[in-house]
This record gives structure tokens, sequence and C-alpha cells, in this order.
């Protein structure tokens, strides 16, 4: 198991299993999606899907792979208190997977600009790490307990749909079994590139306290 940090972000290769990976994206291959306001179909072609997994995570749904989505999370947790002690009491707050060839804007977990026409900070774009900086602070946005967020990659993308962390020039690849996580806060600004081939699949969670 590989392991880069950046300050509180950690970017780990093979923190998944095969068996995991395989049984955690057979949740999104199923096509059972949330009714999400993210789930979209855009112009350009474009598609996003989220599934929730919590009543997996919680143990209300009966299915034999939530003891796989409660086996990783759990383990996401220890070792992200391991790796950074002021993170060893994180505790699930929410978790799914998704599938996309869509980017996702820049924006943090916890907090948005304080002015509601600066939210929107843009898409990442193939080449730089440049995002429409608000002028206004961050205040709390609809979750404001979110402290840490992950993300687990569950198959290798050919191109695109890298997490890219602007203010750290720092661009995560897609590869089966890697997970990057960072904290929830605007500090971490962060998006994802849209995918110019294949499909991204992922498994994400955020933590409280």
């Amino acid at each position: 198991m590989n392991i880069a940090r950046t300050k509180d972000i950690l970017v780990v290769d093979d923190f998944l299993t095969i068996s995991e990976i395989r049984y955690i994206k057979s949740l999104v291959l199923e096509n059972k999606w949330s009714n999400e306001k993210n789930n979209t179909d855009n112009a350009d072609g474009s598609w996003y899907r989220w599934r929730d997994l919590n009543s997996m995570y919680l143990g209300n749904e009966r299915d034999y792979r939530s003891m796989y989505v409660k086996d990783i999370q759990n383990r996401i947790m220890k070792f992200c208190g391991e790796q950074l002690p002021h993170y060893n009491d994180l505790k699930m707050d929410y978790c799914g997977v998704a599938a996309q060839t869509a980017g996702f804007t820049y924006h943090a977990d916890s907090e948005y600009p304080e002015i509601e026409n600066e939210r929107e900070l843009g898409m990442p774009d193939a080449n730089t790490f440049n995002y429409n900086r608000p002028t206004s602070k961050f205040i709390p946005n609809f979750c404001p307990h979110r402290v840490y967020t992950s993300v687990c990659y569950l198959n290798d993308v050919i191109a695109g749909g890298e997490t890219v962390l602007p203010d750290f020039q720092l661009d995560v690849k897609p590869k089966a079994g890697r997970m990057v996580c960072f904290p929830s806060s605007s500090e971490y600004v962060h998006g994802v590139r849209p995918t110019t081939e294949g499909i991204r699949y992922t498994f994400t969670g955020w933590y409280k306290r």
C-alpha cells in the first residue's frame, strides 16, 4: 500500500482489495439509482448517477454486500485517524456509489461562498488548476457538520475523471483500489474533470465528529 500525503490530503494506492472492488462495483452496475438532484443527463451526452448506501452501512438493508460497505467505511475512518491523529474521532455521515462521465464543479463539502452568485466555482478543465475564486468569505453550507471526505475508485479510467484539488496543484487519476481523502472545508476546494474515455465508478464517504 503506497501512501502519499499533502497536508491533510491522503492518496493511497491499493486501499481496496480486489474482492471489495468487485462487490462494491456490483452495487453500481445494478443501476438502482437514488432519487438524487445531481443525477443528470447533459446536453453534451455526459451523465451522472448516485446510489445512497447509508441504509446498508447502518444495517437496515438486507444485502450480503452490506458487510463490505460497513467494513470498508470503518476501515477508512480507522486508517485516516491513524495517519492524521487530529481526525481520530471520525464517524460516518453519508456514503454511496456513483457512476459518471460528467465532471463535477469545484466546491467544498461543508462550506460555500457567502455571496450566492459566487458559489459557481467552475468546472475543472483538462490542463489547468484555475477556478472562479470568490471575493466573499466561505460560510457553512447545508452540511456544516462534515469534516472529512473519502473517494475510492472502483475502476481505471482511460482519460479524464481526475479528482482535482486546485489550491494544491493536485489531480488524482482514477485507478481501481486507489483512495483519495481530504478535509471538507473551503481550504480543500475540489472538483472532478469530465471523463473523455470510459466511465468513472466511485465509492464516496463523508464523515463527521
